[in-house]
């Protein structure tokens, strides 16, 4: 928390503390894409990649937890016998908003891929970094520029991306420091 703090005083001069309590929500959304651009260093990150480590593990993807048919087809052919778990699967949901949120971010940004229009509303501070995130790696040489008000759909988003500027057309600078985990169009 403390070295959350620091970075948000080093990259965007915003001090939290006992008087000034709140950070602004654009601040925060860049503050956590920038966390997901450099997520070798998140401790979240780091336990999944020694997770990853462990002999015998098998993963499964977000997707399928949070499709209750998916992970249910998943467990039966993992114990040989069919479970039911619904009720239990729905608390789980209920309580686990981000899993649903990192669905609905990438709903988000394939309905932009595809061409899709539809409505953004509702997300997180988080959802929307996670929304930027992506946006960012697929429009390679398009910043997604921290911006006070967020996109309200999709159709805003191909706006964006079809006017920005020619001359203002270049990859975000932490992809250079971070090349290996970016490549155009990823």
């Amino acid at each position: 928390m403390q070295d959350d703090l620091k970075d948000l005083k080093k990259l965007f001069g915003v001090v939290v503390d006992e008087n000034k309590k709140q950070v602004p929500r654009h601040v925060l959304r860049m503050f956590f894409w920038h966390k997901m651009i450099e997520k070798e260093n998140n401790i979240v990150a780091k336990n999944n990649e020694k997770i990853k480590q462990y002999p015998d593990i098998e993963l499964i993807d977000v997707s399928e937890i949070i499709d209750y048919e998916k992970l249910r087809s998943f467990f039966s052919k993992k114990f040989d016998t069919v479970l039911d778990f619904k009720d239990l699967h729905d608390k789980f949901l209920h309580k686990n908003k981000s899993l649903s949120e990192y669905n609905e971010a990438l709903a988000v940004f394939d309905a932009v891929k595809n061409g899709q229009g539809i409505k953004i509303d509702n997300m997180s501070v988080m959802g929307e970094a996670m929304i930027l995130f992506h946006l960012e790696k697929y429009f390679f040489n398009i910043p997604f520029y921290n911006q006070i008000h967020f996109f309200s759909n999709t159709q805003q988003v191909t706006e964006y991306v079809n006017h920005f500027p020619n001359m203002l057309k270049q990859p975000n600078k932490l992809f250079h420091k971070h090349f290996e985990k970016f490549r155009p169009n990823d």
